[in-house]
């Protein structure tokens, strides 16, 4: 009785044609879209699943008060973009949150440098 519905034997796999492009679903899909959801109950308005995360983030300004002012991602410059900076925790930028917010300690480094490659290669 702990759920409301069976949970589904074959989950939605993440496709998309460049590998790169498929882990950076796959890991915001898993790790940021429990409060980057665009629902009713979410934290933030961004959806970050899978399905709508790149129409969300490339070359889409911040918006709400909840992040620095900038573009969520910058096509081949990871410096710029507000996703690599809040994910690698680190800016000169006071405004800006690290994500996640709460709760690490350590930064999953290998996550942070394969969302920076993904960045850098994007055609700009």
């Amino acid at each position: 009785g702990v759920f409301a519905q069976p949970l589904p034997s074959d989950p939605a796999q993440i496709e998309h044609e460049d590998a790169a492009t498929r882990e950076v679903l796959g890991y915001l899909h898993g790790n940021c879209a429990h409060c980057h959801n665009a629902s009713n109950n979410s934290m933030s308005p961004l959806d970050l699943g899978y399905a709508g995360a790149l129409a969300n983030l490339i070359g889409v300004e911040t918006e709400g008060s909840g992040q620095a002012s900038g573009i969520r991602v910058v096509p081949g410059s990871p410096e710029q973009s507000v996703l690599y900076q809040a994910m690698r925790g680190k800016s000169d930028d006071p405004e800006l949150q690290p994500m996640p917010p709460i709760g690490v300690q350590v930064r999953d480094a290998a996550a942070v440098a394969r969302v920076k490659a993904w960045i850098a290669k994007l055609p700009h």
